[in-house]
This record gives structure tokens, C-alpha cells and sequence, in this order.
């Protein structure tokens, strides 16, 4: 269009124009394009195109708002101090993109059949470590009530699918329901949540349970992921970046490292992985935990493809990366 054919407020353009238009703009019907736009463009209204914006753009409209702070790095708005947990931590250091889908965008996804496992086993050892802490024993019959009630149908692949993970689940509880009851170990802590600063940074987390015994402190997670045997087990937990974490948390809180660390595994059968944790080990954790927590403030969120993390990613189908992988 030449400028004098132009309305008059277009004539101020030096180098490119922009029309814009949207059905959405927040009210209860959808808008049309304004007739002035055809004209401009010398189109009629029917000829004038629609174009929908992609899923990363709607997901980034919605997304949490942040400010940034006089060093220029992106901050959670009204956090002075970062929040951050062992997951967070986890979900950056493997892929960064993962951490703003997750905590940043907050795109939600189906839950996942392990998660729906893993949380119903979990609710049935908290009851039956709150009655040991309280002097009362509870039958297996109860923990499988619990484990029933806690139990969702969803994230499974089929029907078939999800009944056989239903009774794995009571086969574990079965095992874990006999090794704890000749077990006469009461724990001192179930459930324990901790905060601890360091810096800028919160970490929070809760310890599954916490034994005290004159020795030094015990730090058990349950865990209900498949192990094959008592060295793969004792591996997973000395390289246990929570398991490092949540040393850190332990020193801090009772000013001393614990005597063990220890990975609960019910696969279904127990088999517990032990580690004796180190200043090592609390050093390990601080500088991931403040990589992580750089790279957050910071605002990097690239994409860092790896085989075995994309393959398992919930997100592989709308990152940029995951059609390659």
C-alpha cells in the first residue's frame, strides 16, 4: 500500500508495520477483526486468514509471573530467597527445558502409573511408621485397606495393566509387612519436613523416616522402582543426588552428618541400599544445588537432549529437541 493510500496513523511507520488482531482478548464472546485491517491490507473481510499460535505460546501467556532483579537474572516476582527442593534440583540439572516445563510453565500432564503406585505404597509404610512411633503395631490387612484407598485408576496402559500393578503392590506390601515387624527399630522422625538456607536458596523436603540410636541418625527413603541386587542397590544410594541433599538437611538441623543414609527399596521383595555419607557428599550437594539454582535466576532453560532422559520425558512431545531424540 503506498503511503497515500494509507490511513494517517500508518504513515508514521519507517521500516515494517504490524496489524494485529485476536478472538480471545478476555471476554465472553470472540472478537472479529477490525474492517479498518482489511482495508489497510486491500483485502476483503473473507480473504483476511486466521492463524492459531502454537502450544509454547499459549502455555508462555499462562505461565507464572517473574521480574527481574538488578543483577538482570529472573527471579520468582515476590521471592527474594529461591525456593527450591531435591526434585527442582534433579529436574534442572537433567534438562533445564524439563524445569521450565515443569516449575516455570507449570504445563500439566496425565500422572504417571509409577507416581500413582508409588504414592499409595508410600501412604501404607507412613501409617505403619506413625503407629511404631505411637508403641502400636498394624496388621497387614490395614495396609492394604490403605494402599486400596489411596489407589487411583489412571495413567495406566490397560485394564490388564493396571490389576497387575494392583497386585504387585500388595505382594510388596506383603514383604515390606514382614520384614518391618521383625524389624524392632522405632523410628524418631516419620514424615519429618526440614527448611534449610543456604544463601539465597531454601531447601525443603520431608525425610520418610528418621532413626536416632546412639550410634547416629539414620536416614531411610522408600522407594518403589526396580533394583536387581544388593550392589546396584548400595550404588544407586551413594550416588543419590537426594540422598546427598538430604544430608546436607541433616547436618544443618542436628549438627551432625548421619551415620547411614538408606534406600528402601520394595521391588516387590526389600532390599535396602546403604551409604555412610562424607563432608564429600554435603559438598557435592551445595554446588549442585547452587548451579541449579544459578541457572534458574539466571533464566537459561535450553534443551539438553540424552537418550534415556528424553525417552522417559513427559514432555518429549512438545519440546523442540524431542522429535530428535
Amino acid at each position: 500500500m503506498s503511503p497515500e493510500l494509507a490511513p494517517v496513523g500508518m504513515t508514521r511507520a519507517k521500516e515494517d508495520l504490524y496489524l494485529t488482531s485476536a478472538q480471545d482478548v478476555g471476554g465472553q464472546r470472540p472478537r472479529k477483526i477490525s474492517p479498518f485491517t482489511a482495508e489497510a491490507l486491500d483485502l476483503s473481510p473473507q480473504d483476511v486468514k486466521l492463524r492459531r499460535g502454537t502450544s509454547l505460546s499459549a502455555i508462555a501467556r499462562h505461565a507464572p509471573p517473574t521480574t527481574v532483579d538488578e543483577e538482570g537474572t529472573l527471579v520468582p516476582r515476590g521471592e527474594a530467597i529461591l525456593a527450591l527442593s531435591h526434585q527442582k534440583v534433579d529436574d534442572y540439572l537433567s534438562c533445564p527445558m524439563k524445569y521450565r516445563y515443569v516449575h516455570v510453565l507449570r504445563v500439566p500432564i496425565r500422572q504417571h502409573h509409577t507416581v500413582i503406585y508409588g504414592y499409595a505404597i508410600h501412604q501404607a509404610i507412613k501409617l505403619w511408621n506413625l503407629n511404631r512411633l505411637a508403641g502400636a503395631e498394624t496388621p497387614l490387612a490395614m495396609l492394604k485397606e490403605v494402599f486400596k484407598k489411596t489407589w487411583q485408576a489412571e495413567g495406566f496402559l490397560t485394564r490388564e495393566h493396571e490389576e497387575l500393578r494392583y497386585q504387585e503392590g500388595l505382594e510388596a506390601l506383603e514383604h515390606f509387612h514382614a520384614y518391618a515387624r521383625e524389624d524392632p527399630a522405632v523410628p524418631a522422625h516419620v514424615e519429618r519436613h526440614f527448611s534449610i538456607t543456604e544463601g539465597d536458596v531454601r531447601m525443603t523436603g520431608i525425610f520418610d523416616r528418621v532413626d536416632l540410636a546412639d550410634g547416629g541418625g539414620t536416614v531411610t527413603d522408600y522407594k518403589t522402582s526396580e533394583i536387581e541386587d544388593q550392589a546396584e542397590a548400595d550404588k544407586r544410594t551413594k550416588e543419590s543426588l537426594q540422598l546427598k541433599i538430604y544430608a546436607l538437611a541433616y547436618e544443618r538441623l542436628f549438627n551432625e552428618l548421619p551415620a547411614r543414609v538408606e534406600l528402601f527399596h520394595l521391588t516387590p521383595e526389600v532390599l535396602i541400599g546403604h551409604h555412610t555419607p562424607t563432608g564429600k557428599d554435603v559438598e557435592f550437594a551445595l554446588k549442585q544445588i547452587h548451579k541449579a539454582a544459578e541457572g534458574i535466576r539466571a533464566g537459561r532453560f535450553p534443551a539438553e537432549p540424552d537418550y534415556f532422559a528424553c525417552r522417559y520425558c513427559a514432555y518429549r512431545s512438545i519440546c523442540p529437541m524431542g522429535e530428535g531424540e
